[in-house]
């Protein structure tokens, strides 16, 4: 018990503090909205060809200190501190994602303009990476993500992997890709003081995970 506590505090405090510096943007108690920064005008960026595609992983890079200790959990590439997953709507491009913390929000799934979740202001460097699917795994990816939506899966506080009744950002991804590739612990996790968790590296430091782009602002 002591070390799940040490552990929740060390790695929670960072997450929780860590959407301060995101773009912050309210959805309705229902979720019947399109998105969560709805009505914004979206920031541009510039990718090449038909990038990125529904199923996507995007890993970003949060500005400050804070990200840097978030990253820092991810033991072999310490390289981003947040992670969602590309839905795409015609040419408009989504993530679906989910933060904690009281000033981010409501403390469950958002869907986000793929332009602010990359934003110069809110992340330094990000990455989309791609693993191997058929089409169908893709749409059953992209259909869970949605009901995770739809129904307001809330942030783990507790970073407990045992309990999938809530979800931190990582770990959504590893459960939407479990539900494809079959089963749980299909990939090596990470442990802490005998705390399992899952780091941004666990998931796109795979040899079946490919890199298809990554940017970084100057």
């Amino acid at each position: 018990m002591y070390e799940r506590i040490k552990f929740a505090l060390l790695f929670g405090l960072t997450v929780i503090l860590f959407p301060g510096f995101e773009i912050h943007s309210r959805i309705s108690a229902d979720h019947s909205v399109k998105s969560t920064n709805a009505g914004l005008q979206p920031s541009r960026i510039e990718l090449p060809g038909d990038l990125p595609q529904t199923g996507d992983l995007v890993f970003r890079r949060g500005r400050g200190w804070l990200s840097d200790v978030i990253s820092s959990f991810s033991k072999h590439k310490p390289e981003y501190s947040h992670v969602g997953l590309i839905h795409r709507e015609g040419e408009t491009v989504y993530v679906y994602h989910i933060l904690g913390g009281e000033n981010s929000g409501p403390n469950d799934v958002r869907k986000d303009l793929l332009s602010d979740f990359v934003s110069r202001k809110t992340c330094s460097s990000y990455g989309l990476y791609r693993y191997p699917m058929r089409e169908q795994s893709i749409r059953k990816l992209d259909s869970l993500s949605g009901v995770l939506f739809q129904t307001g899966k809330k942030f783990d506080t507790q970073f407990d992997l045992s309990d999938d009744s809530k979800y931190y950002c990582t770990e959504m991804i590893y459960r939407l890709l479990s539900e494809v590739y079959g089963g749980e612990y299909f990939l090596p996790l990470s442990v802490y003081h005998g705390q399992t968790y899952i780091a941004c590296d666990d998931l796109f430091n795979q040899p079946s995970c490919r890199e298809i782009y990554m940017f970084q602002y100057e």
